[in-house]
């Protein structure tokens, strides 16, 4: 049975030479463009180009080389990177940090109340409590419990 299982072909791969497959555009036809190498007399040559037969193709190595000029100009000046971290972060803690500390407020009531019921319980085994007075105990933690996870909401 194992010998008689379906090969389906080969799976597909992007060679290294292609990092912007997919991602290009053609400027004739605006789809997307593709992929290949081509074999030369000595190397293969490796190239974008259109998928309808507009005949659009590009040099993989010039198209790659002038993305990449392209994208250092959006390369931020030494030193500013940092900075851009930091304001980042400060803003991140701006705009979330009450809500932390909210939230952690919240747990920690949720702990409690957790613990409380815990309490209860271990009295009631011990007998210590009457059933009516652990269910009392126990419908007031329920409802705290509900309340404070509608705030967490």
């Amino acid at each position: 049975m194992d010998g008689r299982k379906r090969v389906y072909g080969l799976p597909i791969t992007i060679p290294k030479e292609l990092p912007l497959h997919g991602f290009l555009r053609c400027p004739k036809c605006n789809r997307s463009l593709t992929g290949s190498a081509s074999r030369g007399k000595q190397k293969y040559h490796v190239y974008y180009h259109c998928t309808s037969s507009c005949g659009i193709r590009f040099r993989a190595q010039l198209v790659n080389a002038s993305f990449e000029s392209e994208l250092s100009l959006f390369a931020p000046v030494q030193g500013m990177a940092e900075l851009f971290a930091y304001a980042i972060a400060d803003s991140h803690i701006e705009q979330t940090g009450g809500r932390t500390s909210e939230r952690k407020a919240l747990n920690k009531q949720v702990d409690e109340i957790n613990t409380k019921l815990s309490r209860a319980r271990d009295l009631l085994m011990d007998g210590a409590i009457a059933a009516d007075d652990f269910k009392e105990m126990k419908s007031s933690c329920l409802l705290k419990l509900l309340r404070i996870e509608a705030k967490q909401l």
